[in-house]
């Protein structure tokens, strides 16, 4: 992921099983996770982002445009080719424009 560091996109995960930030952060920091996430502290499914946006798996992964437009969502850890893919397809369009 370091090669994309700086391009236009984002990567935002959001964490529904409970988790409080640090125990978030040292998962990530063990699993290196290159994106950001949200930590919602609540019983799986039960935190108010998980309610807002009708979460239920744990992860959920976002990608998100140039133009701030969720391109494709995740639920679960995503294949790291598609993910690829998906980054590939999110910064063509961003940066033929």
């Amino acid at each position: 992921m370091q090669r994309l560091e700086g391009r236009p996109f984002a990567l935002l995960g959001v964490s529904t099983n409970g988790s409080r930030p640090p125990e978030l952060d040292e998962a990530m920091e063990k699993a290196d996770l290159p994106w950001r996430s949200f930590a919602d502290p609540a019983p799986a499914g039960a935190g108010p982002i998980a309610r807002q946006w009708n979460l239920t798996t744990v992860p959920t992964l976002y990608l998100i445009d140039h133009l701030g437009v969720i391109r494709q969502k995740w639920l679960g850890a995503p294949d790291p080719a598609q993910l690829d893919e998906a980054i590939e397809r999110c910064l063509r369009a961003a940066e033929t424009k």
